[in-house]
């Protein structure tokens, strides 16, 4: 046999190995936490964090309802001013007792975890503003984070898991949203009262005056003040809402939520909203929703977790 034909077909058997061994590897995605959140906004307003985690991987779970997370958000200074940085930490732990041979052990409880499995992913929002330090007197808040420009990363602790740097400017409120801040919490007594307090306690703030607030306030409002109309809507929820709801500007980020909060509301009052085929393609677009729907799916809720029942509407005779 001729050496000279064999060679080159080894070589050609060789190349054709690797090929399918980086292909193979291209395929396996590695676990990742992306950032998003608006480029610009105001103090004391919202301050919604979108994250998105790839697995293979355990996340901390979070809430637009929650103040705590196991989570730490690093602010760092955009140039040309002086490099600071302000650490943000959180956490959401509890002690719990697990009972052995040994004795009893304490060990933190992962219920406010979730496990991602390999070629899945998750999308939780999260309120900086309302985003509790694991000590009051000892950590800072968003609150205490200066004006000016700023490039974030949010980590998970306990994995060491980090997110992207994202560039956003805070801006100090003006005179006219100050003063809206403070009707907001005027009749709030308590030690840490945030916007997921607003939400939790179905607070409609949807009918305050807007007009004087800048347009970055507004839109970091927007999110918000819709949960807050559906969560304080009278008994029964009905197909107005779910148009109004349809109706409604939010950030472009958080289209896709409001779009799942529509198909919730219309899902929880069995009425149509997205046909089969919309509602797989909604899905297939937005799969880090998917953990919400199999919620929904159920027999649980999502967004709607925390609405408190209402008193029935009268209907005109």
């Amino acid at each position: 046999m001729n050496l000279k034909y064999i060679y080159p077909v080894i070589f050609a058997l060789v190349v054709l190995l690797n090929c399918f061994v980086y292909a193979d590897e291209s395929e396996t995605v590695k676990p990742a936490l992306s950032l998003e959140t608006l480029p610009r906004m105001v103090k004391g307003f919202p301050m919604v964090l979108k994250l998105t985690a790839t697995g293979k991987q355990t996340v901390a779970q979070m809430s637009i309802f929650n103040d705590k997370a196991q989570i730490e958000v690093v602010f760092k200074t955009k140039p040309p001013v002086k490099e600071s940085k302000y650490v943000i930490r959180s956490s959401q732990e509890e002690e719990v007792i697990e009972a052995s041979r040994e004795g009893d052990r304490r060990d933190p409880s992962y219920r406010f975890r979730m496990y991602v499995d390999e070629g899945k992913e998750v999308t939780f929002l999260l309120d900086l503003s309302s985003l509790r330090p694991v000590n009051l007197n000892k950590n800072i808040i968003v609150d205490d984070v200066p004006p000016g420009k700023y490039s974030i990363v949010v980590s998970f602790p306990f994995s060491g898991m980090t997110s992207n740097s994202f560039d956003v400017e805070l801006i100090e409120p003006s005179l006219n949203e100050k003063l809206f801040l403070d009707k907001v919490y005027k009749n709030k007594t308590k030690i840490w009262q945030k916007w997921n307090r607003i939400l939790w306690e179905n607070d409609d703030v949807s009918g305050l005056d807007q007009s004087l607030l800048g347009e970055v306030a507004k839109l970091q409002l927007a999110f918000h003040i819709l949960l807050s109309k559906v969560l304080s809507y009278k008994e029964p929820l009905d197909k107005d809402l779910v148009e109004s709801i349809e109706r409604s500007d939010v950030p472009n980020n958080l289209q896709p939520e409001k779009t799942f909060l529509a198909w919730e509301v219309a899902k929880s009052i069995d009425i149509s909203f997205l046909s089969p085929e919309k509602e797989k393609a909604f899905f297939d677009e937005n799969p880090g929703l998917k953990w919400r729907a199999d919620e929904v799916n159920s027999g649980n809720k999502s967004f709607l977790r925390y609405r408190k029942s209402k008193p029935k509407e009268d209907k005109p005779q």
